[in-house]
Order: C-alpha cells, then sequence, then structure tokens
C-alpha cells in the first residue's frame, strides 16, 4: 500500500512531462511510461461553501488595485461577518 501513492506521483510527473513535449491527442502514444498505461481514477472534489464565497468575491476585490494578501484578508472578515 505504501508504493500506491508513490506510483501515482510518478505517473502524474509522468502525464506532465508527456503533456509538455507532444501533442494531446497522440500522447498516449509517443510517451514511453508505462504510468500511463494505469488505469487510475481521479476523484474531482466539489468545492467547500468557503472556497465558492473566495470564488464569488475575488474578482469583485482584484479590480480595485489590492494587493492579494489583502484580498483575502478582506474576504476572510466578510465570510466571518456573514457566517
Amino acid at each position: 500500500m505504501s508504493s500506491t501513492p508513490r506510483k501515482l506521483k510518478m505517473y502524474e510527473k509522468a502525464y506532465k512531462k508527456c503533456l509538455r513535449s507532444c501533442k494531446k491527442s497522440r500522447c498516449k502514444t509517443k510517451c514511453k511510461s508505462p504510468f500511463l498505461d494505469m488505469d487510475l481514477k481521479f476523484k474531482k472534489k466539489s468545492l467547500n461553501p468557503y472556497q465558492k464565497f473566495v470564488k464569488k468575491e475575488y474578482p469583485k476585490y482584484k479590480n480595485k488595485n489590492i494587493h492579494k494578501n489583502e484580498i483575502f484578508k478582506l474576504i476572510a472578515e466578510k465570510w466571518n461577518k456573514n457566517k
């Protein structure tokens, strides 16, 4: 079981390298990595309520020429007030 995360990291690394080096449509045929043949299923996690809130609020502050860290502080304060 301990080798599974390692294989997953190797797979991701090989896939990223392959995407950079060849066209996406021919990616699996050109790449020599055995990990590309593995049948790994990636679960796409849904966003939690805070992440959805940040996604909605961030564009409002982005245009106001405020530093990124300050934007997230403002969003966090707004989240805590509305929570």
